[in-house]
């Protein structure tokens, strides 16, 4: 890759540029998601030390800029911020980053 070159990935059929600024790693986690207006079940699909992507079965609406935590056995509760929302899944960037200890205990369970 060039300098100035920028990753191309696939999203939902869609080719864009990359714009992650860590490494995710897949991973199938179940946790709970909370929100200002309850709990939810959630599946966490990849996750990094400043972020993730999960599924929810739920047809609660999720904002951007919606503040949300997620709870996980081994990540604990983390809170953070919706950066993006589709059918069925959401973006979450973390208010900190998760120690990569933390991390990699949880994508090795």
């Amino acid at each position: 890759m060039t300098r100035g070159t920028k990753k191309l990935v696939q999203f939902h059929g869609k080719q864009m540029q990359e714009r992650r600024k860590a490494k995710r790693d897949a991973c199938e986690l179940l946790a709970t998601l909370e929100t200002n207006i309850g709990r939810m079940t959630c599946q966490i699909r990849n996750i990094s030390t400043i972020g993730l992507l999960a599924s929810i079965d739920s047809p609660a609406s999720l904002a951007v800029g919606q503040t949300v935590s997620v709870s996980q056995t081994e990540l604990g509760r983390v809170n953070g911020t919706v950066r993006w929302t589709s059918t069925g899944e959401f973006g979450m960037a973390f208010s900190q980053p998760i120690p990569t200890s933390t991390l990699s205990a949880a994508i090795q369970r």
